[in-house]
């Protein structure tokens, strides 16, 4: 899964459930990335990283970011980061307010 380009939130659920059904050690550690993917995703939806560096988005969100950088190295998690950011044009704000009026933002792909 050496993909630096980043993935849409649809590529990353038809690779996921392709993983799913392999059920091998490679699979597993490509499910572990794709699950880094999502966390990147959700810092950068709320954090607003799509310029920051990869390092400094561990620093800022280490809390997050930390139980990926045990499994995959910071190397990886480095790289996925820059993958994200490559691949998410913008982030629209306030696209939903659920009952307790709490809003959620959306991440816009270039793809």
């Amino acid at each position: 899964m050496e993909n630096t380009k980043g993935f849409t939130e649809h590529e990353m659920h038809l690779l996921q459930k392709e993983l799913i059904k392999e059920k091998t050690p490679e699979a597993e550690r490509k499910l572990k990335e794709l699950n880094c993917v999502e966390m990147i995703n959700s810092i950068i939806c709320y954090g607003s990283y799509l310029k920051t560096s990869p390092e400094e988005v561990i620093k800022k969100e280490t809390r997050w970011l930390n139980k990926y950088i045990v499994l995959l190295g910071e190397d990886k998690v480095k790289e996925l980061i820059k993958g994200q950011q490559y691949v998410i044009k913008g982030i629209k704000y306030n696209v939903y307010t659920d009952y307790e009026g709490c809003s959620y933002n959306s991440l816009v792909y270039i793809r």
